[in-house]
């Protein structure tokens, strides 16, 4: 199962979890995913995904704290 509708997971839960994993930026993004199991309900490319929703607001607006 992977993420394709944008109410099943809103940008603050993905913010959420990035901050969690340690992650900051795109690159570190896709490292941790290629070391470690993206869970189902996680973006493969937060970027994409939210930007069609016109949430996107960059990497450190997604990592900062709120």
């Amino acid at each position: 199962m992977s993420v394709t509708q944008h109410d099943h997971v809103s940008i603050e839960m993905i913010s959420t979890y990035a901050r969690w994993c340690g992650i900051h930026n795109k690159e570190q993004w896709r490292e941790y995913h290629q070391q470690n199991s993206r869970p189902s309900w996680v973006p493969d490319d937060p970027e994409s995904f939210f930007s069609q929703f016109g949430e996107w607001q960059g990497w450190d607006k997604l990592t900062s704290e709120h």
